[in-house]
C-alpha cells in the first residue's frame, strides 16, 4: 500500500514545498525521481510518456543537444554545468509525463496548499515581522531568481483561481476564490513586486478570456477591459510600480551607450538580447557550441556587466549554442500541449493555457528554465496542469455562443 502511494505522496511533497530554496526543490524532485523508479508500473509510464505532448519536444531538445555536443571543434568550461541543466530540464517534464491522473492531482493539491502556506507566512512577516532565515526570504522579500520563480507561480495562482471561479458554482466558493486571487496578486504586487510576474499575470488572464468567450464578443470585451482596468488600478493604487516601470522604460532608452551598469536592469538585458542575438545570427545552425555563451558573453559585453552567467532569455542562450534549431526546440518545448489545452472548453484546458503563457513569458524574459532557482518550479507546476489537461475527461460539454454551457432541457 505505502509503495502503491509513494509517487503521489513525492509529488504533493514537491507541489508544497516549491515555495522553498533551491535546495529543497532539488531534494523533492530526486525524492519523486526515486520513488518512481522504485515503483514499478515502468511499461504502463512509458507508455504514458510516448503519449504525452512532451515526448517529442523533449526528444528533439536532447537529440540536438546532443548532435551539436558531438559536432562542436572544443569544449568549454561551463559545457558540464549546461549539459546537467539540460537534462534536468528534459527530465522534470519526463518526470511529471509519467505522473497519471492521480498523481497529478495530489501535485496540485500540494501547490495549493504551499500556495497557502506561503501567504501566511509573508501575513505573519507583515503584522509581527519574521526573524532573518532562508527558508522564507524568497516568500517576504523580492530576493533573487527564487522569489522572482514564487511571483510567477503566485501570478498563475491568481489567474487560476479568478478562472475557477467562474465556473457554475455556488457563490460562497466563488467568493474565496477571488479573494484567494486578490491574496496572490498582492502578493506579487506588494511583497515580490516582479514586473515580469505581473506582466505574465496580465497576458495569461486576456488569454483565459479569449479561451472561454472565442465565440462570444460581447462577454469577451468586458473580460478583456476588466483586465485591463485590474492592471491600470494596480498602477494607480501603488505609484511605487509605475515608477519601477517608468524607470525600465528610461534605462532602455539609455541602453545604446557605451557603457551599463549593472544596476541598469532593462538596460543589462537589452545588451544581453542585443548580444545574444549576434551570437546566434552569426552561427545560425550548429551555434557556437554547448556551454560556448559564458566566453561568447564576455569577449562582447562591457567588463562591469561581463560577469552574467546567462542571458536571461532562454530560447536566445539554446539558440546562441546549437543554433536556430536549438532555439525551436526549446520553443516547441515551451508551448507544449498548448493546441490540446485550447482544444477543451473547460477550466481544465484553461488552466494548462495559463501555465503554459507565463513560462513562456518567464523565458523570455528571466531564464525561467535554465536557472534551478525557477527551472525546478515554474516547469513542474506548467507540466502538472498540460498533463492534467490531457489525461482528465472532458468535465465541460462545448460552449454556447454566449460562451456559457447549453441547456440540458
Amino acid at each position: 500500500m505505502f509503495r502503491t502511494h509513494l509517487v503521489s505522496w513525492m509529488a504533493f511533497a514537491w507541489g508544497a514545498l516549491l515555495f522553498l530554496p533551491i535546495g529543497v526543490n532539488y531534494l523533492t524532485f530526486l525524492a519523486l525521481l526515486a520513488a518512481l523508479l522504485a515503483g514499478g508500473r515502468w511499461a504502463e509510464r512509458g507508455r504514458r510518456i510516448r503519449h504525452s505532448p512532451y515526448w517529442w519536444p523533449v526528444a528533439g531538445f536532447v537529440g540536438w543537444t546532443v548532435f551539436c555536443l558531438a559536432a562542436q571543434p572544443a569544449y568549454f568550461a561551463e559545457t558540464p554545468s549546461n549539459l546537467f541543466h539540460g537534462l534536468r530540464i528534459a527530465l522534470t517534464f519526463l518526470v511529471v509525463a509519467a505522473l497519471d491522473e492521480r498523481e497529478l492531482s495530489s501535485g496540485l493539491r500540494g501547490l495549493v496548499i504551499g500556495g497557502l502556506a506561503g501567504l501566511a507566512i509573508a501575513a505573519v512577516n507583515g503584522v509581527i515581522g519574521l526573524p532573518p532565515s532562508d527558508l522564507w526570504r524568497s516568500l517576504i522579500s523580492h530576493h533573487g531568481n527564487k522569489s522572482i520563480s514564487n511571483a510567477l507561480i503566485y501570478a498563475l495562482l491568481a489567474v487560476l483561481a479568478v478562472r475557477v471561479a467562474f465556473e457554475q458554482a455556488p457563490w460562497k466558493q466563488s467568493a474565496l476564490l477571488l479573494i484567494g486571487a486578490m491574496a496572490c496578486i498582492a502578493q506579487i504586487v506588494v511583497v515580490l513586486p516582479s514586473r515580469t510576474s505581473m506582466i505574465a499575470a496580465v497576458f495569461a488572464m486576456a488569454l483565459l478570456a479569449v479561451h472561454r468567450w472565442r465565440n462570444a464578443w460581447r462577454p469577451l470585451i468586458s473580460a478583456v477591459a476588466a483586465t485591463t482596468a485590474l492592471a491600470g488600478a494596480v498602477l494607480t493604487l501603488q505609484p511605487d510600480i509605475s515608477r519601477e516601470f517608468e524607470r525600465g522604460l528610461n534605462q532602455l532608452r539609455a541602453a545604446d551607450s557605451e557603457r551599463v551598469e549593472m544596476t541598469n536592469s532593462w538596460g543589462v538585458r537589452y545588451h544581453l538580447y542585443d548580444k545574444t542575438a549576434a551570437m546566434v545570427a552569426d552561427r545560425p545552425v550548429l551555434g557556437w557550441g554547448i556551454g560556448s555563451w559564458n566566453g561568447q558573453w564576455r569577449a562582447r559585453a562591457d567588463a562591469a556587466i561581463g560577469d552574467i552567467n546567462m542571458p536571461h532569455n532562454d530560447y536566445l542562450w539554446m539558440g546562441a549554442q546549437a543554433g536556430i534549431p536549438g532555439l525551436i526546440a526549446m520553443l516547441a518545448l515551451v508551448l507544449a500541449g498548448a493546441g490540446r489545452c485550447w482544444s477543451r472548453r473547460d477550466a481544465i484546458g484553461a488552466m494548462g493555457l495559463a501555465a503554459i503563457v507565463i513560462l513562456a513569458l518567464g523565458a523570455s524574459f528571466n531564464s525561467a528554465l535554465r536557472d534551478a532557482a525557477i527551472g525546478l518550479s515554474l516547469p513542474f507546476v506548467t507540466a502538472l496542469l498540460v498533463s492534467r489537461a490531457v489525461l482528465a475527461p472532458s468535465s465541460d460539454p462545448p460552449s454556447g455562443p454566449d460562451g456559457r454551457k447549453p441547456s440540458m432541457a
